[in-house]
């Protein structure tokens, strides 16, 4: 049995080396393009990770719901672990029976919004804009935007935590 082999840094755009490419400024863009790919790199490792060695083929919302809570009022802008929280959050949401098993954004999120009542929308928009990069061609393949907007939804979630 062959098993896909997965090389983020190099398959991820076009050319690879996406982190080489943007993530060695120190300016304000730079620091939102770093926390969005950190975001979607580790989420994208353990979704790959469960497609090629799925130990958890049925992963109900209903049942991580409190794993998944627990993860997402560990969020803080203090701590420097809460961009993994949120990649598992993703993790967890996107390998989910209900979400895995659809193509559709609409049926995805209302299945999420049934199982799991988040204090904010950030965190809906977070799974919609990486449900869609999923679900866009060859999932492991990401865009200047697409990190972009993920990194800027994430600090707004920060924000809105912090003013909150």
């Amino acid at each position: 049995m062959k098993y896909p082999i997965f090389f983020c840094t190099v398959n991820e755009i076009e050319g690879g080396g996406f982190y080489d490419k943007y993530c060695q400024g120190s300016g304000i863009e730079d620091g939102i393009i770093n926390v969005g790919y950190a975001i979607w790199r580790e989420a994208i490792a353990d979704i790959m990770a469960d497609a090629v060695y799925s130990d958890m083929a049925m992963v109900f919302l209903k049942n991580v719901r409190a794993d998944i809570i627990r993860l997402y009022d560990m969020i803080s802008y203090t701590d420097p672990d809460s961009k993994k929280y949120m990649s598992l959050i993703i993790v967890y949401l996107m390998i989910s029976s209900e979400v895995a098993g659809t193509e559709n954004w609409y049926e995805a999120e209302k299945a999420i919004r049934n199982n799991i009542s988040f204090r904010d929308n950030f965190i809906y928009h977070i799974a919609e804009i990486f449900f869609k990069n999923l679900h866009n061609g060859d999932f492991g393949t990401i865009t200047l935007d697409f990190i972009i907007d993920l990194g800027e939804t994430y600090i707004s979630l920060l924000t809105n935590r912090f003013f909150n």
